[in-house]
């Protein structure tokens, strides 16, 4: 065999050898045991986790709550009113909304100059903005 025969089979099995080497190393696998994070067995460690397995307080919690109990107008604020006969805006929780529009499944159902009138499955609810500044003020000066 000669110099150049040697050397190429040398180089051959180097390159093939190589993804060979590098997918041994990636091989490894990492076990973590949920045990040694809570001090307790791996089964109560994942029933803690587990978002589906509610305790008894929790399920009747849940279960006391109605619908008609929440209040989905208790989070908004009306903020300003900018008041136009035919395309009047509110602006509530820094949105700026229009008659027909929603926020936080509340629909806006009429905004005049100094209320908005907002309702959810029915019910209605009436939000009044008292400007500083009004027209009269500003006509007296």
């Amino acid at each position: 065999m000669n110099k150049e025969m040697l050397i190429l089979i040398i180089l051959f099995f180097q390159i093939f050898s190589l993804p060979l080497q590098a997918a041994a190393e990636k091989a490894k696998v990492l076990i973590i045991r949920p045990e040694k994070f809570y001090n307790q067995s791996a089964d109560k460690a994942a029933l803690q986790r587990n978002p589906f397995s509610w305790s008894p307080e929790q399920m009747a919690l849940y279960a006391s709550l109605k619908a008609d109990e929440i209040d989905y107008f208790a989070d908004l604020t009306l903020q300003a009113i900018l008041w136009d006969e035919k395309a009047p805006f509110a602006v509530i929780n820094n949105d700026i909304l229009a008659p027909g529009e929603k926020i936080k499944q509340v629909t806006i159902k009429q905004i005049g100059r100094e209320e908005v009138i907002l309702e959810h499955d029915g019910v209605l609810r009436t939000f009044v903005f008292k400007p500083l500044v009004t027209t009269q003020n500003i006509e007296s000066k």
